[in-house]
């Protein structure tokens, strides 16, 4: 089966995050997830997990997933439970989408 030409059957990419949102999320980011997930996300301590190819972040939902796991966390992993209001955890989720590999 040839590959589809370049274009065809992709999903387009989302559109540029908004600087600000980012920069909000960075900050909070930095507060509650930096110690272990590493300044860049990509891991860090006692193996975090990589923010940046997270299914849970990549998955394209609008976050519904990342905050429903923020608030049970991942306890086996030593992850605890991320109490966040609700803006928190959007721009949160838009720093890290800005942060993942292109697909």
């Amino acid at each position: 089966m040839a590959a589809a030409p370049r274009g065809e059957n992709q999903l387009p990419s989302p559109p540029a995050a908004d600087p600000a949102v980012v920069a909000r999320g960075r900050a909070v980011f930095a507060t509650y997830c930096a110690a272990c997930h590493g300044a860049d996300g990509r891991g860090g301590t006692e193996g975090a997990t990589d923010l940046t190819r997270s299914p849970i972040v990549n998955v394209g939902d609008g976050g519904v997933q990342f905050a429903a796991f923020l608030k049970v966390g991942r306890p086996e992993r030593r992850m605890p439970p991320v109490a966040l209001a609700d803006a928190e955890v959007g721009d949160l989720y838009v720093f890290l989408r800005s942060l993942a590999p292109p697909p």
